[in-house]
């Protein structure tokens, strides 16, 4: 009994780090990038906020000043608008 409760701990740990380290982590964009995301935001009447690059492609921009408020953005690999939301 003691020996399968430290091997189902054992295993729910090494799950748990396991999907940490599978995380979607945040890298800076290219310069290129960072002008094509800016062209993107002029468009709708945005700009400025912290860029981010996921793994996954997508672009993220947080509080973003937009001519109706602040938005947070997430763009495609390809600098179509994903989502905007209230900040």
């Amino acid at each position: 009994m003691l020996k399968t409760m430290t091997f189902a701990l054992a295993l729910a740990g090494a799950v748990s780090f396991s999907g940490i380290a599978l995380a979607d982590e945040d890298i800076p964009p290219s310069d290129e990038a960072v002008a094509k995301i800016k062209e993107t935001l002029a468009k709708v009447g945005c700009k400025g906020g912290d860029y981010d690059h996921e793994k996954s492609g997508i672009y993220e921009i947080d509080d973003a000043e937009c001519e109706i408020g602040p938005y947070d953005i997430k763009l495609d690999e390809d600098f179509n608008i994903l989502m905007m939301s209230r900040d």
